[in-house]
Parts: C-alpha cells; structure tokens; sequence
C-alpha cells in the first residue's frame, strides 16, 4: 500500500517486463550522460554548503545526506523543482519512510502508518503537479526535456506503442525515490568511513582523481582503476540491503535442499559476499580484490577475486530480471560525491557507527574544508 500497486516493486508476470522495458531505458548508461552535469552541479553546490561554518559547526552529521538524495533525485528527473514543492516532498517522504517499519499496516487515525498513508497522497498530489507541468513545458523529444529523466517516464513506450499512464509513472517515482534515497545515502556514510580508516587509499584516490580532465569526463570516471575498486570493496564489505527473497518459479535442487515452486526463497547478500572461496580474508577491506591486472597499487595477487562478474557471487544490485534499475545512476552519484570530495576538500570523520537495519552501511559526522 505504501510503496503502491503499480511500483516496479510490487509486479510481476508480465506486467514487470513491461513497466521495465518502459522504464530500463531512463537509468542506462546512455541516458545517465545527460545528467551527468546537472548531478555534478548538486554535487559541488551541496559541498560548498558542508564546509561553510567554523569550528564545531563544520562537523555535520551523515543524515544530511538525505536531502542531498533527494536534491540528486529530483535534479535528475526534473533538472529543477520550485523550493517549496521540495521541502514538502522531503518533509513528507520521511514521513511515509516511518510507515515501512510501522508495526501494524492498519490505517488506524494517529498512527504511523496512517500518518505515512496521508504522506504519500500528498507527495503523489505534488508528483501529479510535476509531471503535468514537465508535459505542458516539453513536448515528446524536446532538447530540454531530454536532459531530465521524466522525459524518458512520460514519452517511454511499450510494445503496442502506449506510455505509462500516470497513476503508474506516480507509483514508480515514489519507488525510485525510496530504493535510491536509502541505499545512496548508506553509502554515503559508508565511504566516509572507509575514506577516513584508510588513509593511503584515499591519497591514491586522490591522486587519480586530480589526474581526470578538466571538466570531467563521464567514461574516464566511469573506468577510474581505483574509484571503481574502492565503491566495489565497500558494497562488498556493506552492501545496503543484506537480504532480499524470490519467489520460486520452478521446483529446484541445489546441494541436497529441494524446494518447491511457489516458495518464496530468502537469500543473504552480505554471507554471499563473505564467501571465503569467492573473497580471501573476507571480512577484511581491501580494494586489490578488485584491481585490474599490473596495477601498480597490486601487490598481492592472490587477493584478487572475479566475484563481482556475477550477481550470483556479487549480489549488491540483485540480478535477473530484477536486477536494481537504478544501479547505474547509483555508481555515478558515488564516483562525482568521491571524485570532488577527495580533488577539493580535506575531510574528517568521527563517531562511526555500523548500521544493519532496515538498511546497511555507515552513519557517522564530518568536517570538511576546501584545500
């Protein structure tokens, strides 16, 4: 009910392969080109906001990472919102994020999740407004239109050649809004504390990141040696959701378990990835897992693993048919937020805390002043 019928989320058959054959399109690499400058933006704007102040004030907690998700959000989906409309929207939405862990789903006067219910009607009002705004603005194909990611979501087709219509396109966004608000802002947390408990690796980040163009490039960030093993070596260690579930579709046996088709299946993301015959020394961070052959940072080859080749033994994003859509976007977000923080500021962290529900990672407070 909260996340609603129409969600990515919440289909299947069918329905699933056609909403993500709509919506697919809007976070692929090719796309993620045309906000790559408007996310840089938010990026080097929301750091020369951090470090402003004196002192004890420059030290800020890891939650004011959730604007900074939505402010990344919305500037990719919109490139840009009236302030108002999106101080409601995040007022709201932590709002409804409270509903999720409701104990009952009773919409009961008073209660939490009652009051995240009536979140979300208003968020999916001021979604309406948006949407019907961007359409009345940018006709299918219009240049501007095509920098914003809703252009993909109100123009995208199926195969009879029909959008999705726009009680499915409100659904979706709040969808995406919550999968891409928690898991980034977990791993915000998360590379601040690996940043801070590594010291060499940060130089080494840093001394890459001052190597990329001038302005940035989105392939060069995309294949950086280092920023690329870093993110896969944290998501390893703590990725942000630790456990997922399938439903069967077909009886299998695996190893001497036989489970029948209609069972729901859980799975464990974090003992995939702590598996010692994918991952030596699996409960130790070290990015040479994941360094390409004769890189100067690999010292020792056998620390070198192929895990992340495949969902199966690397399942930070899922896999299959429902594999994270957002993924993509979600790797960019963390190459532009580790590229400027390292090329820019100098960064301190302090009281780390490891996180395990509802979401994985790190939330810790930090200072940050230009170099």
């Amino acid at each position: 009910k909260l996340v609603g019928e129409r969600s990515l989320l919440t289909s299947s058959g069918k329905r699933h392969k056609l909403l993500r054959r709509i919506i697919e399109p809007a976070f692929a690499p090719s796309a993620l080109r045309d906000y790559f400058q408007t996310l840089d933006g938010v990026v080097q704007k929301s750091f020369s906001r951090w470090s402003s102040g004196t002192d004890e004030t420059m030290f800020r907690s890891s939650a004011e990472f959730k604007m900074f998700s939505m402010e990344l959000f919305f500037s990719a989906v919109f490139g840009q919102i009236e302030e108002r409309i999106a101080k409601q929207l995040h007022d709201d939405f932590i709002i409804w994020l409270q509903g999720l862990i409701a104990p009952k789903p009773w919409r009961i006067p008073g209660t939490a999740f009652a009051k995240a219910m009536d979140a979300r009607s208003r968020i999916l009002v001021n979604f309406e407004y948006l949407i019907k705004t961007f359409k009345a603005e940018n006709f299918e194909g219009s240049k501007p239109g095509q920098k914003n990611l809703i252009q993909w979501l109100c123009y995208g087709k199926d195969e009879n050649g029909d959008p999705l219509n726009i009680e499915d396109l409100k659904d979706n966004m709040l969808f995406f809004l919550f999968a891409g608000h928690e898991t980034i802002n977990a791993s915000l947390g998360s590379a601040l504390h690996y940043l801070s408990a590594y010291p060499k690796i940060h130089a080494e980040l840093e001394k890459e990141a001052n190597s990329f163009r001038n302005p940035l490039d989105f392939d060069e960030l995309k294949n950086a040696p280092v920023l690329t093993a870093f993110l896969t070596e944290m998501w390893r260690m703590d990725p942000p959701v630790s456990r997922a579930q399938r439903l069967i579709i077909d009886s299998i046996n695996f190893k001497g378990f036989h489970a029948k088709k209609g069972v729901a299946l859980k799975y464990c993301i974090h003992g995939a990835l702590k598996n010692d015959e994918i991952y030596a020394s699996p409960y130790q961070f070290d990015i040479q897992r994941f360094l390409p052959n004769g890189h100067p940072l690999l010292v020792n080859a056998a620390m070198q693993s192929d895990g992340d080749k495949a969902p199966a033994t690397y399942p930070v994003f899922g896999g299959g048919s429902r594999m994270c859509v957002g993924n993509h976007f979600a790797k960019l977000v963390m190459r532009l937020f580790l590229t400027r923080l390292v090329q820019k500021y100098n960064l301190e962290v302090r009281h780390s805390k490891k996180e395990h529900c509802p979401i994985g990672g790190w939330k810790n407070e930090f200072r940050i002043t230009p170099k």
